[in-house]
């Protein structure tokens, strides 16, 4: 995805790294799942063409799911498959950076 329409009329832009109004998630229903296949991979040789780190990320893409925040109306917009999203209105109906969360903040 590089751009997704917002129904309030704003155009979400994702075209960069670290943008702060995008995460990527695993489902809970999903996380055992990932950890497994972490774990094959922890116990299977590489080829000389593919890294550790390259592997995991590959797990990681496959299990996860992006999430954007609007920051015109506050809009979180779930991915759900296929390039789709469904939208969530928070009760402020305001941008309030809640995907911007710092992992400092939990040390």
């Amino acid at each position: 995805m590089s751009k997704l329409g917002c129904v309030c009329g704003h155009v979400i832009v994702d075209q960069t790294d670290q943008i702060p109004y995008k995460a990527s998630f695993i489902t809970d229903v999903d996380l055992f799942d990932f950890y497994d296949a972490v774990d094959d991979t922890m116990n299977t040789s590489l080829n000389h063409k593919e890294t550790f780190s390259e592997q995991i990320i590959d797990r990681f893409i496959r299990y996860s799911a992006d999430m954007y925040e609007c920051t015109q109306c506050g809009r979180l917009w779930i991915g759900i498959g296929n390039n789709q999203f469904k939208a969530f209105l928070p009760e402020s109906g305001k941008y309030q950076a809640i995907l911007n969360i710092q992992h400092d903040r939990f040390k």
